[in-house]
């Protein structure tokens, strides 16, 4: 989900650094890219983690099921 929101927000970043010349360029990159960059990774590392929380939370409850 998230993944595809880095990988297009690091492809359009890549093409505008090429293409930076100036301090201004530089500061774009540094201003804006780079923190949505960052809080993007983190979504995908939380998304990652929720979804391995789900995954035990639907195997304990197989396990509760087999239980009861």
């Amino acid at each position: 989900m998230f993944d595809e929101i880095l990988r297009k927000l690091l492809n359009t970043e890549n093409g505008f650094r090429e293409s930076v010349r100036d301090e201004f360029g530089m500061r774009m990159i540094n201003d804006l890219f780079e923190p949505v960059r960052n809080e993007t990774k983190a979504l995908v590392l939380m998304h990652e983690e929720l979804e391995n929380s789900l995954m035990n939370l639907e195997s304990l409850h197989m396990e509760i099921r087999g239980i009861v």
